[in-house]
């Protein structure tokens, strides 16, 4: 008769692989009950034996772009649809999850969009798309072999699926009688990168599968930022109005330190009110020499914050500002500004920072 037993050990563990190796240890015992019950052999067999695992591999580096545009498009939800559609088999077709929302009006929102992608040139070749056909194929501008011209025969994925959504979104402005909407300079893309690993641990097991976003929405919306309707109804055309350039908003800044030092009680720049448009969280980490804090958690806060303190904003110059990267804020703070120049029209300059960290 015989017995048989094994036992498992493991050996060397490295960051690279799993390095395993199983003892298979067998005993068997040999015995003769007719003329000695003891056994007469005894046979003990060590096999070894080596495999490695490769452990999963880690998420990949995700590529974030930020971007916003007011444009006309269209209050008809049918209409709409095309440009939602074609939007959404885009950002599919490129591997891209995140949320673009498409404001639903004829003549005050536009788009606005987080997306991310684990491979740099899927992103690229999204913002090829929005910065559209006439600037992709000029000579002088590189897409990094990723749009092809029209009459390229080609099997390119990218280049694919942007000239079918050039095609189909023209197809929508034609039938919304609305100029194409396109993104005016790649420096308009707020690019960073992230590692996906590093988000937070309850997600762990969403990151290895889903990148940053778990999903991709593409969204038919009144306002691109929320704001309760305070904002929707100031047209495009009274925005992008009043912006300093880098070198305007420096000197502005110097104006109002001296101010601040001056014995001179009838300094114009004391009559200046600097305020900061990012949330409470933001101004504690760094802010402008004698900005004010709206002390706010969202955007949605900051038009009551006007309104609360509109007599302490009359007959001042104001100054407003946030930072390249808070795209939100950005976003309705051209509609703000114009806002305010409307309630104070008489009484009061506005400006806003244009690109304060670029130039």
């Amino acid at each position: 008769m015989s017995g048989r037993c094994t036992k498992d050990t493991v050996g060397l563990h490295t960051s690279r692989m799993c390095v395993i190796t199983k003892f298979i240890i067998r005993s068997d015992t040999i015995i003769n009950h007719h003329t000695n019950p003891q056994p007469t052999q005894s046979i003990i067999l060590l096999e070894f034996k080596q495999y490695c695992e490769i452990p999963p591999a880690p998420p990949p580096m995700q590529h974030v772009i930020l971007f916003y545009k007011y444009a006309p498009l269209s209050s008809d939800p049918t209409i709409m649809a095309m440009y939602q559609k074609a939007m959404y088999d885009l950002c599919a077709t490129l591997n891209l999850k995140g949320r673009v929302l498409i404001g639903m009006s004829n003549d005050a929102e536009g788009i606005n969009g987080t997306l991310a992608g684990g491979d740099k040139k899927d992103v690229l070749a999204y913002t090829y798309a929005m910065l559209g056909h006439d600037w992709c194929l000029r000579s002088e501008n590189d897409t990094d072999d990723i749009v092809l011209p029209d009459n390229h025969n080609d099997t390119n994925a990218r280049s694919v699926a942007i000239h079918k959504f050039w095609k189909e979104a023209e197809q929508f402005f034609s039938s919304a009688k609305a100029p194409v909407l396109t993104i005016a300079s790649p420096s308009d893309f707020k690019w960073s990168s992230v590692d996906a690993k590093e988000k937070d641990s309850s997600e762990e097991s969403k990151t290895k599968d889903e990148g940053l976003f778990p999903d991709l929405q593409i969204k038919l919306v009144k306002e691109i930022i929320g704001t309760g309707g305070v904002l929707s109804s100031i047209s495009i055309q009274d925005t992008s109005k009043g912006y300093l350039t880098p070198q305007e908003w420096h000197e502005e800044m110097k104006s109002m330190k001296q101010a601040s030092t001056s014995t001179d009680s009838a300094s114009a720049a004391k009559d200046t009110v600097l305020i900061d448009c990012r949330n409470h969280k933001e101004f504690e980490i760094g802010h402008f020499d004698n900005a004010v804090d709206p002390n706010t958690k969202t955007f949605e806060q900051f038009p009551r914050w006007v309104k609360e303190n509109k007599s302490a904003l009359k007959n001042k110059k104001i100054l407003m500002y946030c930072t390249g990267g808070e795209i939100y804020n950005l976003v309705e703070q051209e509609k703000l500004a114009y806002k305010l120049k409307v309630q104070f029209i008489n009484t009061i300059m506005l400006f806003l920072i244009s690109r304060m960290l670029q130039g």
